[in-house]
């Protein structure tokens, strides 16, 4: 499945390059918090001068995030996203629409895809409200993935509050598995320097529950892939142990050393079906990443990112 979603300006955006996606699972074109509200109308107008099947038959995969769908830039976007569909210029793969904070957002997004007849794209919320994780159960139902928005969950508060974080987080995971849909996070996504602080984080947010990272500099990419990566060697296990139960004579026994019990089946048959639900993503060969301060790997200035 894809781990690694890489966003970028629509004004920064380069298709001409060797690889534009810079080694992501997907390259999320934004529309949102990286184009300024002045500069709204030109960023869509940019959008529908891209020719994205090329780079599609070449096996790279794209997204578009939308503005709230609630507010005119928002619909516009929605507007100017499926035109390009039906000209297929715009081959995407998933739709982000973020500040959900009810479940009939994302009914109402599935009705506008009804009408240009594209029920394959998949709706990517974003849930970064107290609203949106009040009802983060109902909208994980409705949706094909979901993001954890830590940055602007945090911009509500008074001060980051440690605990509300914690249990937002705790709730968010849940509801992604209980609909067995793929979990992605974004915690110290503005950490584009240091790689050994980025991958702790990734791997905080791995045992937590989270499926992939968003990412928004290429320095990042390696990292996330890495950890979010899933072996071959770890899916045979799960199925390892759903056929131990199938064999046993007993609800609890020990195989091998290991317990084998209703809970450990139930836990393989989720991470089997996420997997399967999103075409199993095995480990790859991915180059390692640096552990330090990484040299960027884009050619433009060190301190500049996709954001």
């Amino acid at each position: 499945m894809h781990t690694s979603f890489l966003y970028t300006s629509v004004f920064k955006f380069s298709p001409d390059k060797a690889d534009p996606t810079y080694g992501s699972d997907v390259l999320m074109l934004d529309l949102e918090d990286s184009v300024h509200t002045r500069e709204k109308q030109k960023a869509r107008e940019l959008l529908t001068s891209f020719d994205l099947r090329p780079l599609v038959a070449n096996h790279k995969a794209f997204g578009v995030r939308v503005n709230n769908i609630n507010t005119i830039d928002g619909i516009k976007d929605i507007c100017t996203v499926f035109d390009c569909m039906r000209h297929g210029l715009l081959p995407i793969e998933y739709l982000q629409i973020p500040k959900v904070r009810s479940h009939y957002d994302v009914i109402r997004c599935r009705a506008y895809l009804q009408e240009v007849s594209t029920p394959e794209l998949k709706i990517f919320p974003i849930v970064e409200t107290p609203e949106g994780i009040t009802n983060v159960e109902r909208i994980a139902s409705v949706s094909d993935l979901l993001l954890f928005g830590l940055a602007d969950i945090t911009a509500t508060m008074y001060r980051p509050n440690v605990a509300y974080l914690a249990q937002a987080r705790g709730r968010f995971v849940v509801a992604c598995a209980q609909s067995r849909i793929c979990s992605v996070d974004t915690r110290l996504f503005e950490e584009i320097a240091d790689m050994s602080i980025y991958k702790q984080a990734c791997l905080d947010a791995k045992a937590e529950g989270f499926l992939a990272k968003a990412v928004i500099h290429p320095n990042q990419v390696s990292v996330a892939k890495t950890v979010f990566a899933t072996s071959v060697e770890e899916l045979e296990h799960y199925r390892a142990v759903i056929a131990a139960y199938q064999k046993a004579d007993t609800g609890f026994q020990l195989v091998d050393g290991s317990v084998i019990a209703p809970p450990f089946v139930e836990k393989a048959k989720l991470m089997l079906d996420v997997y399967k639900k999103y075409n199993l993503s095995f480990t790859q060969d991915i180059t390692p990443p640096s552990i330090g301060r990484a040299m960027p790997v884009m050619n433009e200035d060190s301190s500049e990112h996709n954001q």
